[in-house]
């Protein structure tokens, strides 16, 4: 594989990372899901709805918080499957090497 061929894999990894980024923050600030807590608690007549609510609310919690660790988890990934490819392109071209070093070290 060519140094440009590399460095283009770099850029589409360091593209996706900075998705998931997106994704991420969306997750954490767009989406809270604790107003859900109360809601339409007036409208539960009984302890069984209730906790079937209750319920519901707290697998609601866990999926979103298990989303957002997977999020992290294939950030993760991506960086260092740049950094490992920005390892691979030859030191003869210092300018791919240093585009590459920087997308593949630079904060996501």
């Amino acid at each position: 594989m060519s140094d440009s061929e590399i460095l283009d894999k770099i850029q589409r990894l360091h593209d996706y990372a900075e998705r998931l980024r997106d994704l991420s923050y969306s997750f954490y600030e767009d989406l809270d899901i604790t107003q859900f807590q109360t809601a339409g608690t007036k409208n539960w007549s009984g302890h069984v709805k209730t906790s079937v609510f209750d319920n519901h609310y707290k697998n609601a919690r866990d999926e979103l918080e298990k989303a957002g660790d997977e999020i992290e988890e294939a950030i993760s990934t991506c960086k260092s499957k740049m950094r490992s490819l920005a390892s691979l392109i030859s030191i003869k071209d210092p300018l791919k090497k240093a585009q590459a070093e920087f997308m593949a070290y630079s904060l996501i």
